[in-house]
């Protein structure tokens, strides 16, 4: 059987939109893909995206196997790091067992390593693809990425400022906020006008930015899941705790409106001025472990609970492709990689992931 790996066609993302759902509908745990657009389908709203990202493998012509590498810049310790996320890895049923995943990974990695990006990402189960193709976790026990604080609806009030649907003409403060808030932490993507304006805000399938407004002028703003109830990103400016008292206290008042009774935040590795600004809104709160759902966990047992809320043997892996700048120039392995992030406390957003 002849085997061709290549880049995919514009013209054959429809039809690679098909074996990616067809390949996850057959999957024990059901559908994974309500609609196949959410992976290959939007990539023609990211101002990353090349024809070149997603690849496909043909067996005797027939393309029987795909991934697409959604094409990112990250922050990390002041300087700006080339990386790819691997994504919407599938193959066909009927072609199963034959080593193509492992073939077109490889092909993937070449791909990420000519362009010269630093290091690769994805999303997965680590007995797929640790092992011999090499990935490794990233800080699968760190708990920063699912401690959250879960804050009561009930009665809060944020008087003084409204809420409302963030729009283009808010990307400036969008984006100035974000970079001083986010880029000092080791990680999350950098945003330009073009990424904002198509992927942030169009993007409303899995929640939406909202922007706070005091005296009709913007002092922060929140991404807020699609259910209303959990808050994966935010920031305010100034950088004054009362100024992020009123942010965290209208996005609550503004998911009350929505019929939710508790919200959850997750604010990352920014212990001081998150924790401040919350505690200025709402007094001591306790920190919880919280399910995917984004509510309180009642378990003591954090392991389910790892990796995003994922559960335990899934989530986020990574591979060194190059020495990067600054802190990455000493990383010449994926384990060394992989310590060093660590070592950096490496996080991981939601709102970053694609």
């Amino acid at each position: 059987m002849a085997i061709e790996i290549r880049a995919a066609r514009l013209d054959e993302r429809p039809d690679i939109c098909g074996l990616i759902n067809l390949a996850y509908d057959a999957e024990s745990y059901g559908p994974s893909l309500a609609n196949p657009v959410e992976s290959v389908g939007e990539s023609h709203m990211d101002p990353h995206d090349r024809p070149e990202n997603t690849r496909i493998l043909l067996a005797d012509g027939q393309p029987v196997s795909t991934l697409h590498i959604w094409e990112r810049e990250a922050h990390v310790c002041g300087d700006t790091v080339h990386f790819g996320i691997v994504a919407s890895v599938a193959t066909h049923p009927d072609f199963r067992r034959k080593g193509y995943v492992r073939l077109l990974m490889k092909n993937a990695e070449e791909y990420m390593r000519a362009e010269g990006w630093a290091y690769g990402l994805l999303f997965g189960r680590f007995r797929t693809y640790g092992g011999s193709i090499g990935w490794l976790p990233v800080g699968e026990k760190r708990s920063q990425l699912t401690w959250k604080y879960v804050v009561s609806a009930g009665d809060c009030d944020s008087p003084g400022v409204r809420v409302r649907p963030s729009a283009e003409r808010d990307i400036p403060f969008l984006s100035r906020v974000y970079g001083s808030r986010y880029s000092r932490f080791f990680g999350p993507v950098v945003r330009s006008h073009d990424y904002w304006r198509r992927w942030c805000l169009k993007r409303t399938r899995e929640g939406e930015y909202l922007t706070v407004l005091r005296d009709e002028r913007p002092i922060g703003y929140f991404r807020a899941g699609a259910g209303h109830d959990a808050v994966d990103e935010i920031a305010w400016t100034p950088a004054k705790p009362s100024v992020g008292a009123a942010v965290f206290a209208a996005a609550v008042s503004w998911a009350a409106q929505k019929g939710v009774s508790a919200v959850s935040f997750w604010i990352g590795n920014d212990e001081k001025t998150g924790l401040e600004a919350l505690q200025t809104a709402f007094g001591s709160i306790a920190r919880v472990y919280c399910r995917p759902d984004g509510q309180a966990a009642d378990c003591d047992d954090p392991t389910p609970f790892r990796l995003a809320n994922r559960p335990d043997g899934v989530g986020i892996m990574m591979v060194f492709l190059n020495p990067g700048p600054g802190v990455l120039g000493t990383a010449d392995s994926t384990e060394s990689l992989a310590h060093l992030m660590a070592h950096h406390s490496w996080i991981y957003l939601d709102g970053d992931a694609m």
